[in-house]
């Protein structure tokens, strides 16, 4: 039985100037990858990438720890450009191919959890629909709001309906501050997390770098507390977050831990130099205890 799968094409990071040479990165890859090394054994990741890079994949997707993965074929890849906590920018390259139900194996069904973690769009609400109806798990939806148009991956508003259709299908949805304007066309945090549970999902969690992040399940809000790293900040840091909070809910942790853990896991893997370097889980552990004990109640 698999505890974790994980929906979303991966990433190519290119290389320009003097940047790194490329690698596979993104919020799939790297909640599946955090997510396995957070002790979450039976974790398995689905996305699509081309040709010309599976092989790069299949080797990052081993040094990353994540035990097992579906990579689809795909025809072609597009461009997009992302900003980086630093104020610099990144040169990625993405499959634009929708992951159809079809994709799935059968015995990922049985899966205790689900995050859906799409860049681009390439899970749409009909394949959640289905996940969502055919399987018991825990959805967890981490939405990016790009979409590909003429060959270039572009951040755009979601739809009203989609949103609404999408919301009311998952059980947590998780997004970064600068981003509940494309969902719910709000970027107050409060205001953003009522509307999305008002909307259908079960919890929403505005997470808000630095400062911390929202937690509302439609009775008190939770304001928990980023442990202070002294560091800007790094890519994917919220897929990092979600993978703790996937870790704790595995575990049967209450949202209120799972939120604190997830803070934690987030400080230490933008303090960490090796992307694929074990995790310090006793610093994780106490630092958990600490954000804890600073969560207030509105």
């Amino acid at each position: 039985m698999y505890d974790l799968v994980v929906l979303g094409n991966p990433l190519v990071r290119l290389r320009t100037g003097n940047s790194p040479a490329p690698a596979i990165v993104g919020p799939s890859i790297t909640t599946a990858s955090v997510a396995a090394r957070l002790g979450v054994e039976g974790t398995v990741i689905v996305g699509a990438i081309s040709t010309e890079w599976r092989t790069q994949a299949v080797s990052d997707l081993d040094l990353y720890s994540i035990p097992e993965h579906v990579l689809l074929k795909a025809d072609r890849l597009c461009s997009a450009e992302l900003p980086t906590p630093s104020g610099s920018t990144i040169q990625l390259a993405i499959a634009p191919t929708h992951i159809r139900i079809r994709d799935i194996p059968a015995e990922f069904l049985s899966t205790r959890m689900v995050v859906l973690s799409p860049f681009a769009g390439e899970v749409d609400d009909e394949l959640i629909e289905w996940f969502s109806s055919s399987s018991d798990a825990t959805v967890i939806w981490d939405p990016s709001f790009y979409r590909v148009t003429n060959g270039r991956a572009i951040h755009t508003v979601m739809d009203s309906s989609e949103a609404r259709r999408t919301l009311r299908l998952v059980d947590v949805v998780a997004l970064h501050q600068s981003e509940c304007q494309y969902l719910v066309g709000e970027d107050d945090p409060l205001v953003a997390a009522e509307l999305m549970v008002e909307l259908g999902a079960g919890a929403a969690i505005v997470t808000r770098g630095d400062q911390g992040s929202t937690v509302y399940e439609g009775d008190d809000f939770l304001v928990v507390p980023a442990y202070p790293t002294g560091t800007k900040g790094r890519c994917w840091a919220g897929a990092a977050f979600v993978a703790g909070i996937a870790s704790a809910l595995l575990a049967e942790q209450p949202l209120i831990k799972a939120v604190a853990l997830a803070s934690s896991v987030a400080s230490v893997f933008v303090e960490q130099k090796d992307r694929y370097a074990p995790l310090d889980m006793k610093t994780i552990k106490k630092r958990q205890r600490h954000i804890m004990s600073q969560i207030e109640f509105r």
